[in-house]
């Protein structure tokens, strides 16, 4: 026999529910954050005491507004209020699973969503091609460039390739699945197989441009560049500039 056989236990517990799916630095922060509760109101005081819905739903929102409108970190606890709003949706869930729960949301609404999203899909018909975000960060390569023919285009080989999202994909979707078919992504090469490049090296690409070394995959480089701000892969035939300090043109 060349390989051990399965613990028959294994065929039970992987139905059972699963922690192994959660992400451990998240779950941690989240303790974190119950852990500051705790030093403040008292460990668990949420099951004895009992929470009402409304002050919960407010901090989750506050801490998801303050993050959507810029900032990261909530200022009293060090944390970043997306941890901030998961902590309060923890105690909330908890209170309710306990029995604990005060609901005192208002009456129940009519049906409402259905007629607004009718009406948002009506917005994309009328305006096919909107004007694209204003965006704490450059997101414009996620638009490509644009053909004659209209069709996005992301840098592949020193070229481009043309995306076509599938049926029901996003043009988000579309451009990520077209980049990691095209250049394989693997975060790093093996060491044999590793460029003459390192990271922060200066160099030209096929249009002119000069752009920052910033990652490697086993056959391409990934390069910063002032048409692609948030990076392209490209062969790793480039012609290094000597001059790392040399601003970008």
């Amino acid at each position: 026999m060349t390989s051990k056989p399965s613990n028959p236990k294994d065929a039970f517990g992987i139905r059972k529910a699963s922690l192994s799916c959660i992400s451990a630095p998240v779950l941690f922060e989240v303790g974190v954050g119950m852990q500051e509760g705790a030093c403040k109101y008292g460990r668990h005081n949420y099951r004895v005491i009992g929470v009402r819905g409304s002050v919960y739903y407010d901090a989750t929102l506050r801490h998801m507004m303050a993050w959507w409108e810029g900032e990261d970190i909530d200022p009293d606890s060090g944390l970043s209020h997306i941890t901030k709003a998961i902590t309060s949706l923890v105690v909330l869930r908890d209170a309710m699973l306990q029995g604990k729960f005060n609901d005192d949301r208002p009456p129940k609404s009519a049906d409402w969503l259905p007629g607004l999203n009718a009406r948002a899909e009506a917005l994309f018909e009328k305006y096919p091609e909107p004007v694209l975000p204003y965006t704490e960060r450059d997101n414009s390569w996620m638009d490509g460039a644009k053909t004659e023919g209209g069709a996005p285009v992301i840098p592949a080989n020193g070229q481009v390739v043309e995306v076509k999202p599938k049926s029901g994909e996003s043009m988000s979707e579309a451009i990520c699945r077209t980049a990691n078919e095209a250049h394989k992504f693997r975060p790093r090469a093996p060491r044999e197989t590793r460029h003459r490049f390192t990271v922060g090296d200066l160099v030209e690409t096929y249009d002119g441009q000069r752009g920052l070394v910033v990652g490697f995959d086993a056959e391409f480089i990934y390069v910063n560049t002032p048409k692609f701000p948030r990076g392209g892969w490209f062969p790793a035939s480039l012609k290094r500039v000597p001059q790392r300090t040399e601003p970008l043109t």
